[in-house]
């Protein structure tokens, strides 16, 4: 896999370097003001000082050298093994929250993904996921980056959540970009 060596994952913090969630920070807030949040798939913990100034965190990574990584940057940060297809842990979370992550998931396994989350969340926990806006997938270094469209979203996520928020967002490009805030239902 492509994040298990020193070199790729120095290769990917050094790229994600300026970017971070900010924007998707604000707009969960709207819908979960305080609480303790899961993050899936951390990486280099980009979002983790912003996350925290609104909620008790819990970092997480399938790449043990990123949960390495965050915890010399940030030791005070629970982190957790996680692997995003199918989590399954003891505690339950206010909200899940995830950047750019659940792409590298196809379709089945995004809904196995998606149901795993709602056994671990409280009663009406959120979920805050972003994608890539399109269609198809790519392969990049052994890693699988599947594109969605809002309506395909809306049909996936809708099985277990009821959607609060479903918009396009600019990452890089005008639209590229989808943001999807849901409750469990």
């Amino acid at each position: 896999m492509f994040y298990k060596t020193k070199e790729t994952v120095n290769q990917y913090i050094q790229m994600a370097k300026g970017y971070n969630g900010k924007s998707l920070i604000e707009k969960l807030i709207q819908y979960l003001p305080e609480g303790h949040v899961l993050e899936l798939g951390s990486g280099s913990g980009n979002d983790i000082p912003i996350l925290q100034q609104h909620y008790k965190l819990t970092a997480s990574d399938f790449s043990p050298l990123f949960l390495e990584y965050i915890k010399t940057q940030y030791p005070n940060v629970e982190v957790k093994l996680i692997d995003a297809k199918s989590i399954t842990l003891d505690c339950h979370y206010d909200g899940i929250y995830s950047n750019k992550v659940l792409q590298h998931l196809n379709e089945e396994e995004l809904k196995v993904s998606l149901q795993s989350q709602k056994e671990i969340l409280k009663d009406s926990g959120i979920i805050c996921h972003s994608f890539w806006a399109g269609t198809g997938q790519d392969n990049f270094g052994n890693i699988i980056h599947k594109y969605y469209t809002k309506e395909e979203l809306e049909q996936i996520i809708s099985e277990n959540y009821n959607i609060l928020n479903i918009e396009n967002y600019k990452e890089m490009e005008e639209q590229d970009s989808i943001l999807v805030i849901a409750q469990v239902k």
